[in-house]
């Protein structure tokens, strides 16, 4: 053991005397005027000629590699361009620089038809020295990730928008069939005159899809069981594909429109609209925030167009749902809140796109036309067409409208949006909308005028939005209206409708946020109301709340107040792990407070999360509680709970996952956007995936990166600190630009075997300092990813990733007498991840 520890000290050290060496410059014999190591310094070793050692020559300065061809990234001014094999030659330094084209920077961005020293040569001439053709241009080669890194002046690259992608480098993605699954359920237990009975529900949600080439399938669908009904509900399907030359999406079946000029509304048919994921700093959709107030444990179901797309669970207290998957892009969701107790809570969330602003010559389109789709059988499906555009005008203006036409219902839009500047961003616009009812002969006219008003202050850190619509007569109707009624009702057509949201930023002293909304209907009496407004303040890591609520239906009669006070003390001073002790009183009018007292927290890294809750209602002097368990795993999400009240008791569950099934096999994962990535890292079991929580490779070194952003760079890397002692990785970090939908390959080059130490020699002398020692197979060719180690002294040599058994082969001068063979056997007596010696006789 002293031998061996003597030896792993002595490489080491002839190592680091060779870094040294290189960034140091140490000269033996003769001054220069830069720095440089003399090989010669070290004298002839073992009777082999140093004039020989052509490969120790490449060592002698920092960046110093043997010449040849590598595969390799290509960065561009600090953005990835794509991956080549280029050609590398030894400069006059040592240094490996590459032999480029002029047809390499013209694809890369170069304005090579107009810079002097290139625009006469032809496409394929080759370019060895990039500086002496581009000034100031810079190339360097980073050999232990396979980087070239080229610096090329602004001044000589074409225009492009800032944070643009080449679409020649967006990945469709492999061949793959994805299945997204949420179940949750209860049982339920309910004590009523001294009787006992029970309830059970589960909602199970389905995203499945299957993708190929440039085409996805996707489906969406549902199925909700009770003790007296079960059913299915097949929300959506279609096919979808992008086409990059115009930037858009096509899709056909069962799909929405936009929304953004018109309602939304779903259809069977066809859908062509400009996508703007496809252009730098595009907004990327959003998703409507629920928020919403428990009086105590209860089921919360959203819905849109009669459609359940949510259904869970909530304790007792304030509830925000930021992760919905709605099935149009606009249009209200109707949240009903159901306690144990029977009590319903209905309110609606409406959320709409803001000003629709467009850059000076920029396109947005969208063209669909098929039949209209709806939940019940009582509705109009008749066949329409719809068309919509916004152009980007001189002077910040955009233009933007449309038409809707089928053949009893017919509408126009036209509106301006306006850049405002440091007074934000306004559009108006106004529809007119004439519709004919089969009960009916004459037509039911009206107009809609809308104004939407945004605004962003960054000194400041707020936010504020407005949006109103006011109906100029009560024959006004949208073409969900015309379809969905089957008799003529004024009383519920909307006469005006009012939308704030307020975001205020106090630094050090919190935040505070107003969420208002109000519409009122021709001939009915009140308004529908729904106003949140809350400020939260962090003092000495003590975080406080105050929110209140309000929400007025005239159509369901309910009118409810909430005003909630809650505190949450950090407990990770006393303890290691992330808790938090936490109280919150609520009271809701009328004499009603409900006090809580609770702790939760996570575990585990972050994985395992929990809470438990104990409440008193002051009103009827009850006492309840609920428990929480979660776990965010690799493979899915699993989560309980348990409630009681003085009446009844609750045990719920839900497990959230996907299914991806691959050419490499089927890979577990957590639940998944509509982009993802297979990490591939064969060999490589339970390694971190950075940057997401709680997921890891599997036994057999695949994981899956739920979320990713389309048409853009996602960097996907690997926690190497957790790699077991048998593996190493060439690349710990991989790069990938997908399409909308698709499932790419993140593939991390591993290599799994021994680690050996290697005393190597020939005719009896150890082979020279400096001599390349690389991992062959049995035709003599380098093994890929390349296995190779520097010869130290006396023929010492590491090499990492070495399978029991093969060929290595030395050089140390491009000549067939300046390399030897060896076939070597591994010693099997000491343990896997322990280092193994071997010493062989080098063959020529």
């Amino acid at each position: 053991m002293l031998q061996d520890k003597y030896r792993l000290n002595k490489l080491a050290s002839y190592i680091t005397l060779l870094m040294t060496m290189s960034v140091m410059g140490l000269n033996a014999s003769r001054v220069y005027a830069k720095d440089y190591f003399n090989p010669s310094a070290l004298s002839n070793i073992d009777g082999f000629n140093l004039a020989d050692l052509q490969s120790l020559e490449q060592f002698s300065v920092s960046g110093g590699q043997l010449p040849g061809e590598y595969t390799v990234n290509i960065i561009v001014n600090d953005k990835t361009v794509g991956t080549k094999t280029i050609d590398f030659k030894s400069d006059n330094d040592n240094k490996l620089e590459p032999v480029l084209t002029k047809q390499m920077l013209t694809e890369w961005g170069v304005k090579t038809s107009v810079i002097p020293t290139l625009k006469e040569l032809a496409n394929n001439a080759t370019i060895d020295n990039l500086n002496q053709y581009i000034e100031f241009a810079t190339t360097q080669f980073v050999f232990s990730q396979q980087v070239l890194k080229i610096n090329i002046p602004q001044i000589a690259m074409n225009s492009n928008i800032r944070g643009s992608i080449d679409p020649t480098l967006y990945d469709q993605g492999m061949p793959a069939l994805i299945l997204n699954y949420s179940l949750t359920g209860a049982r339920s237990w309910y004590k009523n005159n001294g009787n006992k009975s029970y309830q059970d529900n589960q909602f199970v949600t389905l995203r499945s899809g299957a993708n190929l080439g440039a085409w996805r399938l996707r489906n969406n669908s549902t199925y909700q069981h009770s003790d007296d009904s079960s059913k299915w509900n097949s929300l959506n399907t279609y096919v979808e594909r992008d086409l990059q030359p115009i930037k858009s999406q096509l899709a056909l079946g069962e799909v929405s429109t936009t929304g953004e000029i018109f309602n939304s509304f779903q259809f069977t048919g066809v859908k062509l609209t400009s996508d703007e994921s496809m252009l730098p700093y595009s907004l990327r959709g959003f998703a409507p925030v629920v928020r919403g107030f428990a009086q105590g444990n209860a089921k919360v179901t959203v819905r849109q167009n009669g459609s359940i797309i949510y259904q869970t669970y909530v304790s007792s207290g304030p509830f925000v749902f930021n992760d919905l998957y709605p099935t149009s892009y606009s249009g209200n969701l109707e949240v009903t809140v159901e306690e144990e107790n029977g009590n319903k809570q209905l309110f609606e969330v409406p959320f709409s796109s803001l000003a629709v602003m467009q850059r000076q010559g920029s396109l947005k389109y969208s063209a669909t036309a098929g039949k209209y789709r709806s939940n019940s059988d009582n509705t109009k499906k008749p066949n329409f067409v719809e068309g919509t555009i916004s152009y980007g005008l001189p002077g910040n203006i955009t233009a933007y409208g449309g038409g809707l036409f089928s053949s009893d219902y017919q509408s126009y839009a036209f509106g301006l949006g306006f850049d405002l500047g440091n007074f934000g961003a306004l559009s108006v616009d106004a529809q007119h909308a004439s519709t004919r009812f089969d009960f009916e002969e004459k037509k039911q006219t009206g107009q809609a005028y809308r104004l939407q008003y945004t605004k962003t202050v960054q000194e400041t850190n707020s936010t504020i939005s407005f949006n109103t619509t006011r109906y100029s007569a009560n024959g006004f109707y949208d073409f969900y209206q015309a379809n969905e009624n089957t008799h003529l009702n004024t009383d519920d057509n909307r006469r005006s409708r009012y939308q704030i949201n307020l975001n205020q930023s106090l630094a050090s002293y919190g935040s505070v946020y107003i969420s208002a909304y109000q519409q009122d209907y021709w001939n009915t009496a009140g308004q529908d109301r729904n106003i949140s407004a809350g400020y939260n303040v962090s003092y000495n890591s003590v975080s406080y709340g105050l929110s209140y609520g309000y929400t007025n239906s005239t159509r369901s009669h309910t009118n409810a107040h909430q005003v909630t006070f809650n505190v949450s003390i950090p407990l990770g001073q006393w303890l290691s792990t992330r808790n938090y002790m936490s109280s919150s009183v609520n009271y809701t009018g009328k004499g009603n407070t409900t006090i809580q007292t609770g702790i939760s927290g996570s575990n585990l890294e972050g994985n395992l999360s929990y809470s438990a809750q104990q409440s008193y209602d002051q009103q009827d002097h009850s006492v309840g509680g609920n428990a929480y368990l979660g776990y965010q795993g690799s493979n899915a999400n699993i989560n309980m709970g348990y409630s009681y009240t003085p009446n009844s008791e609750r045990f719920n569950y839900g497990i959230q996952g996907a299914v991806i099934a691959h050419p490499y096999g089927v890979t577990l994962s957590q639940p998944v956007g509509d982009t993802i990535a297979l990490v591939t890292a064969s060999g490589a079991k339970n390694i971190a995936i950075q940057n997401s929580q709680g997921i890891k490779t599997n036994a057999w070194g695949y994981a899956i990166k739920p979320y990713l952003s389309p048409y853009a760079e996602n960097r996907i890397s690997i926690d190497v600190s957790e790699l077991a002692g048998n593996v190493d990785v060439t690349n710990s970090q991989v790069t990938v630009v997908p399409t909308k939908g698709a499932v790419v390959l993140a593939k991390i080059n591993t290599r799994i075997g021994y680690r050996v130490l290697m005393t190597l020699s020939l005719d009896g002398k150890a082979l020279p300092f400096g001599t390349v020692v690389s991992l062959v197979d049995d035709n003599g060719n380098d093994v890929v990813p390349n296995n190779s180690g520097i010869v130290a002294d006396n023929g010492e040599v590491y090499l990492s990733g070495m399978p029991e058994s093969g060929n290595v082969t030395a050089k140390w001068g491009i000549n067939d007498e300046q390399q030897c063979h060896i076939n070597y056997q591994l010693p099997t007596d000491s343990a896997e991840d322990a280092i193994k010696f071997i010493t062989a006789q080098c063959a020529q």
